[in-house]
């Protein structure tokens, strides 16, 4: 594969996330910190490209007539709306909570295929009828999920070096089936054939029916690949096609990190390793026919070097991105319509006061928070640095301290996630002050404040929770604007009795209030990580992060609320983020055939 290098590798690196214990949670992950001391003072800000309503964010939504009455104020993004209860999908403060289900086996064909409910011409017959086959196994391994004619892609666990597995495969009468790869074998009505499979390989198989062939894909999973475990729901409803992007940042023994793309039955139909360190963070497609992720950097910032990839799978290419001069917070990466792109950076400010805050004293040392947007080049086009908005003792409400190369350094802040407003302003949040916050890209000011103290540099207002049962969030993640104007996030009650959930607020700026319209509640709290995504048909995806119920990765609901299905790694590791797609962002044939490539 050819390799894209957009950046000087500086002596970056990260730390990730979240992380506090409590109630029997397991060790901390989201700290901190990186062994820079003595950083540049540099402007808070530098004027922004003009990127207008290229910006990337959630679309504008009209405003309502004058004539429905209602005095005007401003939603989270600083739209103008009427004055109203909450518009967003499901309101009421409903209180789903986590069902204890039992693991099932997957039924083939819950949960969607590759837009199986509606296959393209290449899938089908001349007639319309889809060639199928009626009995494809592999021994001596187990197929994934159980082989049903409606489900075109399986796996098998294999073993590291060569893997003998013998092919028994049967075609429907009309259609004749033959083996496609790693070799090929004339087409007939049923055969068995031995082949030596290798990791990441396929076996393929093509049922032809009036000229017209139909590959069903077995891929040879690699021994180091984590265990999948995916279970529908489907007396609660089926959810709508798409891929499922996740990674395992925490990596069982004997494993190794993977960024992985899911199908519907939980299928890996595209994945790419870490290769030489942990586990795969931040995995998202945000340039159409991307994947991107960031290999996991440790519990610290700045030991490592790091740099997030996006791996562009028709091209065969990887570019890389990381901040311009200053350490690598793995938390975040956006792209700007512009082809820039807003990381995080985490600096370390050493001689600062911190008297006052918990056991602190003066000359401390303390992890930044700075918003970079960095160029095709690597080249810092803007800035916006953190402390010069916010006091680490007026602002944190639970600092941590982490060791790095043997001095102290305070994680007063943790910024964890930044989306774009349809002007381009960000909404933050920062995971050490129990905020979310708004910046303003023209100016750098911090616009309101959400949530922990009220305090800032230039006093900005703050929003008030309201209506919420747990009275607030706490050690939150994924804040994300919705089109209705409100602000969903993961809340991970870190620290608390919980439990951890994912909500939404409807945010009246104007009025300086933020009430909860809706959460689904898990069994505990999370220690760590977490993300929630409202999708546009309703449904809702919840990546349950460093969660007391060990293995479950994420959910997903239905826009009414049920449970449609729960995706677990068994072997007891756990995803940063758990992101949803539609399937018509990637051919399958492409994901198929790049999965597992350098």
């Amino acid at each position: 594969m050819m390799r894209v290098r957009w950046m000087t590798v500086f002596a970056a690196a990260a730390g990730l996330v979240g992380c506090s214990t409590s109630h029997g949670a397991s060790p901390s992950r989201d700290a901190g910190g990186d062994g820079r001391t003595g950083v540049d003072a540099r402007a808070d800000h530098r004027s922004p490209p003009d990127t207008g309503s290229r910006d990337a964010g959630p679309k504008d939504v009209r405003a309502p007539d004058a004539s429905s009455g209602g005095a005007r104020s401003k939603d989270a993004a600083g739209r103008d709306v009427a004055t109203r209860e909450a518009s967003l999908p499901d309101t009421g403060a409903r209180d789903a909570r986590l069902a204890d289900a039992p693991a099932r086996d997957v039924t083939p064909g819950e949960g969607g295929t590759h837009d199986a409910a509606s296959p393209d011409a290449s899938d089908s017959g001349t007639d319309g009828t889809a060639p199928t086959a009626t009995l494809i196994s592999i021994s001596p391994l187990t197929l994934t999920p159980p082989f049903s004619t409606a489900v075109h892609d399986y796996y098998v666990r294999c073993v590291a070096g060569t893997n003998t597995l013998t092919v028994t495969m049967t075609a429907a009468p009309g259609s004749t089936i033959a083996l496609q790869q790693p070799t090929t074998t004339p087409a007939s009505t049923a055969q068995t054939t031995t082949v030596a499979v290798a990791e990441n390989e396929a076996v393929v198989v093509g049922v032809t029916t009036s000229g017209v062939t139909d590959p069903y894909w077995v891929r040879c999973l690699p021994h180091d690949f984590p265990t999948l475990q995916m279970t529908p729901h489907p007396e609660a409803g089926t959810p709508t096609p798409g891929y499922y992007l996740v990674g395992n940042l925490t990596v069982a023994p004997g494993d190794q990190g993977y960024a992985v793309v899911l199908d519907g039955n939980g299928v890996p139909v595209w994945y790419h390793t870490t290769v030489t360190r942990g586990g795969a963070v931040d995995v998202e497609n945000l340039v159409p026919g991307t994947i991107s992720y960031v290999a996991d950097l440790g519990p610290t910032f700045g030991d490592v070097t790091g740099q997030f990839e996006l791996h562009d799978l028709d091209a065969g290419t990887t570019t890389y991105v990381e901040p311009s001069g200053s350490p690598l917070n793995e938390h975040e990466l956006r792209a700007l319509p512009n082809g820039d792109y807003l990381v995080f950076a985490s600096p370390i400010a050493t001689g600062v006061d911190l008297t006052g805050l918990d056991s602190y004293g003066p000359d401390a040392d303390v992890i930044g928070c700075d918003i970079q947007e960095v160029d095709p080049t690597g080249a810092e086009v803007w800035l916006w640095t953190g402390t010069d908005h916010f006091g680490a003792v007026q602002d944190s409400v639970w600092p941590e301290a982490m060791n790095i190369d043997g001095t102290t350094v305070v994680d007063a802040f943790h910024c964890n996630s930044i989306d774009v407003a349809p002007n381009g302003d960000l909404l933050v949040s920062a995971r050490q002050m129990d905020s979310v916050f708004m910046v303003s890209r023209s100016t750098g000011a911090v616009l309101w404040k959400m949530g922990g103290a009220t305090y800032t540099v230039e006093g900005a207002p703050y929003i008030t929770v309201e209506n919420d049962p747990m009275t607030s969030f706490r050690g939150q993640h994924d804040a994300r604007l919705l089109p209705e104007g409100g602000v969903s996030l993961f809340d991970d009650q870190t620290g608390t009795a919980g439990p951890a959930r994912g909500v939404i607020y409807s945010v009246d700026v104007d009025a300086g209030t933020a009430t909860m319209v809706w959460q689904y509640v898990g069994k505990g709290t999370s220690s760590a990580m977490g993300s929630f995504r409202v999708q546009a048909d309703g449904s809702r995806v919840i990546g349950w992060g460093l969660n007391q119920d060990g293995d479950l990765a994420f959910t997903e609901l239905g826009p009414d609320g049920a449970d449609l299905l729960d995706f677990r790694f068994p072997d007891g590791t756990q995803s940063y983020r758990a992101i949803k797609i539609p399937t018509s962002a990637f051919d399958i044939d492409l994901l198929r055939a790049t999965a597992g490539a350098d």
